[in-house]
């Protein structure tokens, strides 16, 4: 992920990740509020936490110049038993793992530098077969390969949450798209009922296959209307934070997490 804007930290002189505006910080809000609570199920004594695409652990945000810490650290915070944590960029990974190592932690960590999609066959060995986990999946386009995905969900307890590019998704041309293709872990994405009736892509259509996909490998289907939608300041929308579970628990968590705002107000529906 070379073509990210990076910067660095005076808090510890560290690469620190450029983010579009203070309105990412909503994504993280909904995860570490789902993460806080999926981490304190202690009927299980193993509870994992996974992120692909991880980033340096740090970010600053565009529109006003604040860092803050980013979805690995405040995953990091959480009272989950394991983290694992899987990055391209060799800097990232390497500020990323000193950033968690200098935070009293007594809990296993691993920071993997590399493709996720050629090194998630060295994590999913250490995730907890009778435990839970939450796989973050966060790529700044196509970059997670649904073979990944269905690699990463082989442990039957795992909940996701997903982080779909919907400028991506708005962008992309039918053909000639082996790329998405592998994203989707199909090429249905391209046609009906998934295009409009003149052979377009639309959101809607790319969400519901991917739907599918996991469907095919046990989850449930669940209402579009509850996936959280990110958008700039101008209303334009950047992504969004999709999630999946194999349990009812899992939505039931779910839904609490996004019933409220950052600043208390209830979700409105997109």
């Amino acid at each position: 992920m070379s073509d990210l804007e990076t910067t660095v930290d005076p808090a510890d002189g560290l690469p620190a990740m450029v983010v579009g505006g203070a309105r990412a910080d909503r994504k993280l809000y909904f995860l570490e509020y789902y993460a806080s609570m999926m981490s304190k199920m202690g009927a299980f004594n193993r509870r994992a936490y996974v992120e692909l695409c991880a980033g340096p652990g740090r970010v600053q945000y565009q529109e006003n110049g604040v860092f803050e810490d980013g979805s690995p650290l405040r995953a990091f915070k959480q009272a989950f038993t394991e983290f694992y944590y899987i990055e391209l960029r060799e800097d990232y990974a390497a500020a990323l793992e000193q950033r968690c190592r200098s935070r009293e932690q007594l809990r296993p960590m691993r920071v993997v530098q590399g493709d996720c999609n050629e090194r998630i066959k060295e994590i999913v060995p250490r995730l907890p077969p009778a435990g839970l986990t939450l796989a973050f999946i966060d790529p700044t386009n196509w970059q997670v390969n649904f073979e990944t995905v269905r690699l990463l969900t082989g442990v039957q307890r795992i909940d996701l949450v997903v982080s779909m590019f919907l400028g991506s998704m708005k962008r992309v041309p039918r053909e000639n798209r082996p790329d998405v293709d592998a994203f989707f872990g199909t090429d249905r994405w391209r046609t009906p009922p998934y295009t409009r009736p003149d052979g377009s892509v639309t959101l809607d259509g790319m969400m519901r296959c991917y739907r599918e996909q996991l469907v095919g490998l046990g989850y449930l289907d669940h209402p579009a209307g509850r996936e959280i939608a990110v958008k700039t300041k101008t209303g334009a929308p950047l992504y969004l934070l999709a999630f999946f579970s194999r349990h009812k628990l899992g939505y039931q968590f779910w839904e609490q997490a996004i019933k409220r705002e950052p600043g208390g107000q209830m979700t409105l529906p997109l």
